[in-house]
This record gives C-alpha cells, sequence and structure tokens, in this order.
C-alpha cells in the first residue's frame, strides 16, 4: 500500500463526507464506510490504471493508504491530489466559515451539515458517464447499470480490506458493444465519453483552467452533452467552488424554499442571493441542494 497525507485549509469532516456518499445515489459500488474509513476506488487521473484507496481523519490531517490492481504500486502523489479534488480539499476553506457569518442561511446549514464540502464525482469523465447513463431513466437504474459496468469492464481493487470495482477506463469504454439497459444510441455516447476522455477534453486541470463558457463549451462537443449535463459535469466533477448553476431548475426551487421567496428566483436573483458566499458560492449551492433534498422545504430565513 502507498501512504499519503492532506491538510486541509480550515474546516473539514471527514465523518460529514462520508454521511453525504451514503445519499449519493451515482457512486454506489463504487465506496464503502467503514465507521471511521471510507473506501473508494476509481481510475487513476492519466488513465495509467485504477485504485483503491482508503483514507481516515486523525485531527485536521486526512491520512489514505492507496494500491491499484493486485497490489500493484500506484503514484501517491496522483492518488492525494485526485482525492483532494473529491474531497473538495484541494481549495483552502478558511473564507467558508465568513461566507456562513454574511448569510445567517448559509450558516445555519453550515452548523447543520457540519461544514460539508461538496463531495465531487471521481472525474469528469465518471460525471459524463452518469450523465449519458442517466438520460431519461431513474438515478437508481442508472446507478444499477454503471455498477454493471464496473463490474464487467473495470478493474478490481482492494481498498481498506474491500474488494471494490473500479468504474472502467476510457479505453475499455471506447470498446463498449453493449449492456442490459443500454439503448444503442447511449452506447455510442459512451463510447464518444470514453474518447473525450482520452484526448484530454475530460481533463479536470484543463477545465478548471478554463474560462466558464469556454470549459462548457468543450464539454458539449462530447456527443449527448447538453447545457444541463455540461453544468453538471464542470461543477460536480472538476471541483470548481465559485460558481451559479443556472441550468439546474433544483437550485432555484430550493433557494426560493430557503429564502421564503415568493417565486423562484430570475437569474439576476440567483446570482444576487449567492454574491454573499464567494469565493465558495457552489459549495452553498451544495448545502441548500442537500438540505432541501432532506427536509422538502421550510423556510431557514427565520431560522
Amino acid at each position: 500500500m502507498t501512504a499519503f497525507e492532506i491538510r486541509p485549509k480550515g474546516p473539514f469532516s471527514l465523518a460529514a463526507a462520508q454521511r453525504f456518499l451514503g445519499g449519493f445515489t451515482p457512486a454506489g459500488g463504487t465506496f464503502a464506510d467503514q465507521g471511521e474509513r471510507l473506501s473508494m476506488a476509481f481510475p487513476l487521473d492519466g488513465w495509467a490504471g485504477s485504485a483503491g484507496v482508503v483514507v481516515w481523519q486523525e485531527g485536521a490531517i486526512v491520512r489514505g493508504e492507496a494500491v491499484g490492481p493486485s497490489g500493484s504500486v500506484v503514484d501517491p502523489a496522483v492518488v492525494a491530489k485526485q482525492v483532494a479534488r473529491v474531497l473538495s480539499l484541494d481549495h483552502d476553506g478558511r473564507g467558508w466559515e465568513e461566507a456562513g457569518r454574511r448569510d445567517p442561511v448559509i450558516g445555519r446549514l453550515q452548523e447543520e451539515f457540519d461544514h460539508l464540502r461538496p463531495v465531487c464525482f471521481y472525474s469528469p469523465y465518471e460525471a459524463a458517464v452518469q450523465a449519458v447513463i442517466g438520460q431519461w431513466i431513474s438515478m437508481r437504474a442508472a446507478a444499477r447499470i454503471k455498477v454493471g459496468l464496473a463490474e464487467r469492464l473495470g478493474e478490481v481493487v482492494d481498498a481498506g480490506g474491500l474488494s471494490l470495482h473500479a468504474f472502467p477506463l476510457p479505453q475499455r469504454l471506447v470498446e463498449l458493444d453493449g449492456a442490459p439497459g443500454l439503448p444503442s444510441e447511449k452506447v455510442v455516447r459512451l463510447r464518444g465519453v470514453g474518447e473525450a476522455a482520452l484526448d484530454g477534453r475530460l481533463d479536470p486541470t484543463r477545465l478548471r483552467a478554463q474560462p466558464f463558457d469556454e470549459a462548457l463549451a468543450t464539454l458539449r462537443t462530447i456527443r449527448g452533452i447538453g447545457e444541463w449535463s455540461s453544468q453538471h459535469i464542470l461543477l460536480r466533477s472538476a471541483g470548481v467552488a465559485d460558481a451559479v448553476p443556472l441550468a439546474d431548475p433544483r437550485t432555484r426551487v430550493a433557494i426560493r424554499a430557503a429564502y421564503d421567496l415568493p417565486a423562484e428566483p430570475s437569474d439576476e436573483e440567483l446570482t444576487a442571493i449567492a454574491g454573499a458566499w464567494r469565493p465558495f458560492r457552489m459549495w452553498g449551492f451544495v448545502l441548500l441542494r442537500l438540505w432541501h433534498g432532506r427536509m422538502a422545504g421550510g423556510s431557514l430565513r427565520q431560522g
């Protein structure tokens, strides 16, 4: 096993991340909550292989161990960077509490969810796969198909004493000839996602370095990825902390409920409300969506 550590800047709770993952249907089959430890399996950035990873928290430090298939060695720097992105530890979060003081609604949600940072998809590649599979079917049905692909084509890795299937590497996905529950058009689109991963269009560093609209345009060159899907991929997998998901209607529903608005906010109203959370606007939206999904409404404005 290869050891690594991550030193978060600002408050962080691995337990809060584990609770989030417990309700995150698209991650099904690729992680396991082992009490104080979190096990994960995923293709490594750069596509050299897959890794099984276990992480735990000791005080303010997140420690981990990783291994490749059949006990092979993995690069600790690559693993640590990817895990940091998944857990939003690649951002300096020391100003996140101040955002909660500027907006009491966000402050109350920070307390309720133990200063949760967004838990992202393992990569834009896997987020794009989820977006394609999930079109026109339920999240649970999409998760079953994704798990089936992992079991059929993914590498088996050890993750904290558990055997988990990582999702297939893109070089395997480009060879996909079909799968139960997948119509032929989705098979074609998934092969296109694999090709986009291999040619760099789904590289998280590249996407984050591009201007927001340019990154979305890059993602929309992938067959089957439209306006909503491109925002979803960029904001929920590349680790973008400060952006406004204007294409997500559920965000507007959550904002209306939390702030007791008479109607769903316009683009301008949504952007104005989120202005108090800079530079963590996406973190605020994740908390609001999580709260609304669990509580099904009820104004937070008056506490």
